[in-house]
């Protein structure tokens, strides 16, 4: 079972897509000198850079249960989303952070809200789901109630962008 925070009547988890080295550390901080990295080389292996001094991130979400709602924070790169820049994340195709949603007892259709912290790739992968050729909403638009959710946090009940009672979620990103 993940690691949870009880946090009040709330528990706050992560479901983890990956957890690797990705970026050459002189490349993505670009003021980063040889000097100063080989100074911190010796705690930054092998937790946080790798032999070939590559960062080791971790992509994730946040689920967070309150005793009414689960709220996704970021939903990370999602599958079959073209990412030509990013070799490691280009046309995905893992069953892992569904896996590790479910160890947290939850399926795409328990989640009640989608926070998205930004819009980059990393962080609204699963806000759609290739499914039967088509994009599809990542919870497929089904809450516990068998109502749509909306998309921006109405729920589905309220004035949300999608508007009352909706009956699929908007997506701006049709594909991200």
């Amino acid at each position: 079972m993940p690691v949870q925070i009880q946090i009040g009547s709330s528990i706050v988890q992560r479901v983890v897509e990956q957890e690797a080295p990705f970026f050459d550390a002189l490349q993505f901080f670009p003021t980063l000198t040889s000097e100063l990295l080989a100074e911190n080389r010796a705690w930054l292996r092998p937790t946080f850079l790798d032999a070939e001094d590559r960062l080791v991130l971790c992509i994730q979400s946040y689920l967070v249960q309150t005793p009414h709602h689960n709220i996704l924070i970021d939903t990370c790169v999602g599958n079959h989303k073209p990412r030509p820049a990013r070799a490691f994340w280009h046309m995905l195709n893992s069953d892992r952070y569904e896996k590790n949603l479910a160890a947290c007892g939850l399926g795409a259709g328990d989640i009640d809200f989608v926070l998205c912290t930004h819009l980059h790739p990393d962080h609204v992968g699963w806000n759609t789901r290739l499914e039967n050729g088509s994009w599809v909403p990542g919870d497929r638009g089904q809450g516990r109630e068998g109502q749509s959710k909306g998309y921006g946090g109405s729920g589905g009940k309220g004035t949300g962008p999608s508007g009352p009672q909706s009956k699929k979620r908007r997506s701006d990103n049709e594909g991200s």
